[in-house]
């Protein structure tokens, strides 16, 4: 939702070590193995990571995530629920988005094809998500709030847009490292696509 909590500047123009990137920036330099990825998905309908009193620093913080390998996706124009609206609606909120990114960032809208549905429900019909593009480019991946683990790309069952998320708590995590970590799997290499690579 690019809530502040997630990228604060400081009045000097130092990223504040104590919000999300500032801790991803900080760990990143005592362990840069680690990498320091992270997506923010975010509305527009107002000034993302709690800009109200300094609104120009809202493109500058952006403008940072897409230079630092950060991604940006899509949360609608002003975080409607997909699933109890018409599809114009739907359209119109996506286009809204879209557009006023590439009005800010240029052609960098194009490496922000994703999409994570507010408060986790994709619309009734599935269709106009699958059908949806602005300006030739539809969506990478969509995103749902729960679910779990989802399937890997090569599987049959995997849909990339009804993807599911992970909650990141200490429950659903000792569930995961019990459950998933250490199964014994078959040894195979498979190609995975740019959006689940670590570069």
């Amino acid at each position: 939702d690019a809530f502040e909590s997630q990228f604060r500047i400081l009045k000097n123009g130092e990223i504040d070590s104590t919000s999300g990137v500032g801790m991803l920036e900080e760990n990143y330099k005592l362990h840069p193995e680690f990498g320091k990825k992270a997506a923010f998905f975010m509305y527009l309908s107002k000034y993302p990571f709690g800009q109200v009193n300094r609104p120009e620093l809202w493109r500058k913080k952006i403008n940072y995530l897409y230079s630092n390998g950060f991604n940006i996706g899509c949360h609608t124009y002003s975080h409607i629920n997909l699933s109890k609206v018409a599809s114009e609606k739907i359209i119109k909120e996506l286009d809204a988005f879209y557009s006023e990114m590439e009005e800010n960032f240029g052609d960098k809208y194009k490496d922000s094809m994703f999409l994570a549905y507010p408060d986790g429900y994709p619309p009734k019909d599935l269709n106009i998500i699958k059908n949806y593009n602005y300006k030739g480019y539809g969506f990478d991946a969509c995103f749902t709030a729960w679910g779990g683990i989802a399937s890997l790309p090569i599987s049959s069952e995997f849909d990339k847009y009804n993807i599911p998320r992970i909650e990141a708590n200490n429950e659903t995590i000792n569930k995961l490292l019990k459950e998933e970590t250490f199964k014994k799997e078959e040894e195979f290499v498979l190609k995975l696509p740019k959006i689940y690579t670590l570069d």
